[in-house]
């Protein structure tokens, strides 16, 4: 699956959740990118941040089961924007 968009927002993230695979279902995402040579088999080959994508998770060996890919926007909190920017005028 590939992710385009364009300058904003500056951050879509790719989930994919997989169907049981020996025993257990997993989440793809940047928080866990998974592995092409053990289960899950699927990989978040690309996490971009700075807007236009692409985002890429690829699936190397498939599983009888529902795959679910949603698309979730990354929100910075305020506290987070305050703490750059104090960084980086600070």
């Amino acid at each position: 699956m590939v992710l385009n968009w364009g300058a904003e927002p500056r951050d879509l993230d790719s989930h994919l959740l997989t169907p049981e695979i020996e025993g257990t279902t997993h989440h793809i995402s940047y928080m866990n990118r998974g592995s092409a040579t053990a289960v899950p088999y699927v990989t978040l080959d690309t996490d971009n941040t700075q807007g236009y994508g692409p985002e890429t998770i690829t699936i190397k060996q498939s599983y009888e089961g529902t795959y679910i890919y949603y698309i979730k926007k990354q929100e910075i909190s305020k506290s987070k924007q305050k703490s750059k920017q104090q960084s980086t005028y600070g």
